[in-house]
């Protein structure tokens, strides 16, 4: 291997360009810039690599049957027809075999042998028959290099036309499940839409540009993790959304849990005032008929009082009346005991020694009716007093079922607000008690 030789592409070596090759960069490189007429030193200026290293990569390709030494330009001119003939079907060169279109490259001529002018006729005409024979068998091989040639390029095409239809049939199917999927999301059809423009223009510019390869796997493979990315970051969302709802509706089921026993308790409370309530009003009702009927008994204590101080008075002016009529003309009182005339009946006048002009009628009518007035005063005072007991014993029912009612009702309110604040407590207890599950779930592992 020197400078001035020349490298060709193998079958294999376009297969692996045309399709989705996995040798390292630096070789796949060398391999696009063989085309069967650059030589070593061309190589080396292309791909600015040094001479030593291409040699290793050249070695390497041709090792896995990628490319092959085509022939070196002073080999060919100084080789014979036979055996340039012979190195041209080993050698083929399929690096123009780009498309099915295009011919193969023809061979070239098969060189004369050098004539040799033999000192007789005899020999000359043995050297013709002997170049007639060589020149017929460079011929024979070359047609039937030609037609294996032949058959290769047709098989190489006919496969890389194969590959071409099922990598079409493949970017066909991909572009319609792209397309599917762009009907349903709108942003999932716009990334297909840039990824099927960029995978595209990375077909069209695969065959040239292996940078641009590049560049395009390097982007389709960052698009499918940011895909991919997406899909986990909307798979957690999607979690966290179920999970947020979850806590909502656990919220909301306390909530209103809550909220009915505020109103349950409310009703209660609602009744339990009512009850205190009706209660005080029966209770008032009570003492109500209470007072009436010690008024009706201080009433009919009064008049049977009345009537009796009314009956005293009665008998008392009766007696007196009786009693007048047993007065002497004279002025002496006939059969008068006056030892009945009551103490407060004056003696008499002092210095004459006279009688009260008051008769113990009169006396004994006077002190009937002080009696009769002492003991109305004594009553009205007593009257006073039940009227005045009663009112206190009233206000003091009044004022023990309002301090009742109060402390059911502060009672009802205080148990309202608690069991409130612990539905309440137990809510965010448990909205803090799911949340830290959440968290821990979702915990990289």
């Amino acid at each position: 291997m020197n400078k001035t030789t020349v490298f060709s592409k193998t079958g294999k070596g376009l297969l692996e360009i045309r399709g989705k090759s996995r040798l390292p960069k630096d070789q796949l490189r060398v391999l696009n810039l063989v085309d069967g007429k650059a030589t070593l030193g061309d190589l080396v200026e292309k791909s600015r690599v040094s001479e030593v290293e291409l040699r290793k990569i050249l070695g390497t390709l041709s090792d896995a049957g990628f490319v092959k030494e085509f022939a070196a330009p002073a080999a060919r001119e100084a080789a014979p027809g036979a055996s340039s003939a012979d190195q041209q079907g080993e050698d083929l060169d399929f690096t123009q075999l780009l498309g099915p279109s295009t011919p193969a490259k023809p061979s070239p001529p098969a060189s004369r042998p050098p004539e040799v002018r033999p000192p007789a006729a005899t020999q000359q005409t043995a050297s013709e028959a002997d170049a007639a024979k060589a020149r017929a068998e460079a011929e024979r091989k070359t047609k039937e290099e030609a037609a294996r040639r032949q058959k290769l390029e047709a098989e190489i095409r006919a496969r890389i036309e194969a590959e071409d239809r099922a990598k079409a049939e493949a970017e066909r199917r991909a572009r319609e499940q792209l397309e599917a999927e762009a009907r349903t999301k709108d942003e999932a059809a716009r990334k297909a839409k840039e990824e099927e423009a960029l995978r595209q223009k990375r077909d069209a510019e695969l065959r040239a540009k292996e940078e641009a390869e590049r560049r395009e796997r390097e982007q389709r493979e960052a698009e499918t993790r940011a895909r991919e990315e997406a899909a986990r970051k909307a798979k957690e969302e999607e979690a966290q959304r179920q999970k947020l709802e979850a806590e909502i509706r656990a919220r909301i089921e306390a909530q209103t849990r809550a909220k009915e026993e505020a109103d349950r308790r409310e009703q209660q409370q609602r009744e339990a005032e009512t009850r205190a309530k009706e209660e005080a009003a029966r209770k008032a009702k009570e003492e109500e008929a209470l007072r009436q009927k010690l008024e009706v008994e201080i009433r009919a204590r009064i008049e049977a009082e009345t009537r009796a101080k009314e009956e005293a008075e009665m008998r008392a002016k009766e007696e007196a009346a009786r009693k007048a009529q047993g007065q002497a003309p004279d002025g002496s009182f006939l059969g008068l005991d006056f030892t009945e005339i009551p103490a407060g009946v004056p003696e008499a006048a002092s210095g004459a020694g006279a009688l009260d002009a008051r008769t113990p009628a009169d006396a004994q009518a006077a002190r009937f009716q002080d009696e009769a007035m002492r003991k109305a005063l004594e009553e009205q005072a007593r009257r006073a007093r039940l009227e005045e007991d009663a009112r206190a014993a009233l206000a003091r029912a009044e004022e023990e079922a309002r301090v009742k009612a109060e402390a059911e009702v502060r009672a009802t309110a205080e148990a309202l607000s608690r069991a409130r604040r612990d539905a309440e407590q137990r809510a965010r207890e448990e909205a803090q008690r799911r949340q830290q599950q959440g968290r821990g779930s979702h915990k990289p592992k």
